[in-house]
């Protein structure tokens, strides 16, 4: 009789406070680790973020359709310079440069397409990523397997790359793990956002189920050539009028290129105007 005595009114109280979050609907509420909630395994669902199979076929079909013309530019160039052909060298050179350029930028993209991966599991997130960060990867890959509870930390924030003449605006997302390792998930542009891989929601969706929230750190400045050389340098922050002078001033740039433009087209129409007048 004691004992049942003893246990109806940790019984009544239980009533009275009524299910723990996430009982309501059949499922077992978080587990409190540290201070925060820890996922459970059946909380989450697994979700695949890769490039589709349009993306990988066009770039394949693209890269397959240019390989011959790039490969035959070098044995052409060779063969006029042996025989001292110097008509049309010059063009041929500049050709195979850009065409050279374009093919990089082809095969970086198409590696990336093939072999970019994030896997939002139930107890981890998997990641196959490029080694070399920025905008554009490179052919290196690494791949990680991080739990959700081992996450301290996913950070956000605007970089800002160049001038008034080509400023370049893209938004970084990265994971910052207990043992202290930076892992960029990737860059994209706020008004461009890749369909295929949504870095702003997986980053919100990872930090949800870390139980943390996404941390923006704003914006800074970087340099281009510290970052495709890997060189470690200090991020400058921008305040938002800053960033606004710089709109501004690249407005300011482009009217004026457009305005010269217009005026090397007209004194070409009037040159040939008055030849024609003079023959």
């Amino acid at each position: 009789m004691s004992s049942r005595a003893d246990t109806a009114p940790s019984t009544d109280i239980a009533a009275m406070l009524g299910p723990r979050a996430g009982e309501a609907d059949g499922r077992p509420g978080p587990v409190v680790e540290g201070g925060r909630p820890k996922a459970t395994p059946t909380s989450w669902p697994r979700e695949v973020y890769e490039a589709g199979g349009g993306r990988k076929t066009a770039l394949s079909f693209v890269v397959l359709l240019l390989l011959p013309f790039a490969a035959s530019i070098a044995p052409m160039l060779y063969m006029r310079l042996t025989r001292q052909l110097w008509l049309g060298t010059v063009g041929l050179g500049v050709l195979g440069l850009a065409l050279g350029i374009i093919m990089t930028l082809l095969i970086i993209q198409l590696a990336a397409a093939l072999r970019l991966r994030i896997v939002l599991g139930e107890r981890a997130v998997s990641l196959r990523l490029p080694v070399a960060r920025g905008a554009t990867p490179l052919l290196r890959f690494k791949s990680y397997e991080v739990p959700y509870d081992e996450i301290l930390a996913v950070e956000t924030r605007r970089e800002v790359y160049g001038g008034k003449v080509a400023p370049v605006l893209m938004r970084a997302t990265r994971i910052v793990t207990r043992s202290g390792d930076k892992i960029v998930l990737g860059h994209y542009n706020e008004h461009d956002p890749d369909v295929s891989l949504p870095y702003d929601k997986i980053a919100h969706k990872i930090a949800e189920r870390a139980g943390i929230k996404v941390a923006d750190f704003g914006t800074v400045r970087r340099a281009a050539h510290q970052k495709l050389l890997g060189l470690v340098g200090d991020s400058e922050r921008m305040p938002e009028s800053e960033i606004e002078e710089l709109n501004r001033g690249h407005a300011r740039f482009m009217r004026g290129l457009i305005l010269v433009l217009c005026a090397l087209v007209a004194f070409g129409i009037l040159s040939d105007v008055f030849l024609a007048k003079g023959g």
